[in-house]
């Protein structure tokens, strides 16, 4: 007699891999009221329907953005036929601390002297500086100023240059650094509260009559005044900008 057993072998199909691997970056999200967060989705094919459990205290975009309301608590999540996945949203109050991003320093007119700062990078304390916006122009005036270099290119209806003039004093420290990791035009300029970050488009030249930031490097105990001008969308006032000034913590100001 011949005994044949058949094994039933389980094969996952597209459908459960994709259920088995899809999830969010994170389950659990803590915001400030007026924050903006985007939520992307790891291993989530085709469309996905976003949902807030709560609205009034966050909602949810068709792209994953999630925008802070009100205090309180609510779900998001993302299905897209296959897999839901879910992360727990807390939404606070205002932070009312000077310096924070809903209540940044006013700069230069309070502060004609400028702001002193420890500066930090990657985590590590690097050391204490003194920062002076001696100039700041956006809209009109820099668009004046960019046309005078035809190497520059003319900003659309819907884009900007930011032009700045900074003295940096490296009043204490042990290293050199690049002036443009301390006030970083790439990563640390927004419009207001900080709620959209003005990434470069394109970079103005000759705007100023200072040498180019993106050149300089400070030591300990020297000043550097310095210029550079960041072509942006338009259309997101004040201006603010941050400083890292803990191992992760900003303090942020607003033109």
């Amino acid at each position: 007699m011949i005994l044949i057993l058949v094994l039933s072998i389980g094969i996952l199909s597209p459908a459960s891999t994709s259920e088995a691997k899809a999830s969010l970056p994170v389950t659990s999200l803590k915001l400030r009221v007026g924050s903006v967060y985007t939520m992307r989705p790891i291993a989530m094919i085709g469309s996905i329907k976003w949902t807030s459990s709560r609205k009034y205290v966050a909602s949810v975009s068709k792209s994953g953005v999630i925008t802070a309301k009100d205090p309180g608590t609510t779900v998001i999540k993302a299905s897209n036929g296959l897999a839901t996945v879910s992360c727990k949203v807390k939404v606070k109050k205002k932070s009312t601390k000077k310096g924070s991003k809903f209540n940044p320093r006013t700069f230069p007119t309070t502060t004609p002297k400028g702001i002193n700062f420890t500066y930090y990078m990657e985590g590590k304390k690097i050391g204490k500086f003194n920062i002076q916006i001696v100039k700041f122009a956006y809209g009109s005036e820099s668009a004046a100023m960019a046309k005078k270099n035809s190497s520059n290119p003319a900003p659309t209806s819907a884009q900007q240059y930011l032009f700045f003039t900074v003295r940096l004093n490296y009043k204490s420290g042990t290293q050199t650094v690049k002036m443009s990791d301390v006030f970083n035009y790439n990563k640390n300029i927004f419009g207001a509260y900080g709620a959209k970050q003005l990434k470069p488009i394109n970079w103005g030249f000759g705007l100023g009559s200072n040498e180019s930031m993106k050149t300089v490097n400070i030591s300990p105990g020297n000043t550097i005044t310095a210029d550079t001008a960041i072509l942006v969308e338009k259309g997101f006032t004040p201006i603010t900008f941050r400083l890292q000034t803990s191992a992760e913590g900003y303090t942020w100001v607003k033109l």
